[in-house]
């Protein structure tokens, strides 16, 4: 069985990591136009929105809640999600930084 060795390199190169897997698939990246453009979101219209299971969808949107890229807040018996724009901005800007250290 093989262990996860991400612990040791650099948290900075971890977190960069972390936020390119979150915006590495076309749903994701399209929740997170959606949440930019219209805000708050119910889970409800979310999953109305695609030709996915719940499960699926639920799948996505826990990656980017895990990452930190969006937010939830729950109104018994709804869920709403709304970016988190200073973790966005963190992330973006380390991702910069990376970007022009390989050039």
């Amino acid at each position: 069985m093989a262990f996860n060795k991400s612990h040791l390199f650099d948290p900075a190169d971890q977190m960069t990591s972390s936020f390119a897997k979150a915006l590495s698939h076309p749903v994701r990246l399209d929740i997170i136009r959606i949440l930019a453009t219209h805000g708050t979101c119910s889970v409800h219209n979310l999953f109305l929105r695609y030709p996915l299971s719940k499960s699926t969808i639920s799948q996505h949107l826990e990656m980017l809640r895990v990452t930190g890229l969006i937010k939830y807040k729950e109104e018994y018996p709804h869920v709403f999600y709304s970016l988190e724009p200073s973790n966005f901005k963190k992330y973006i800007a380390m991702l910069l930084e990376y970007c022009q250290k390989i050039k």
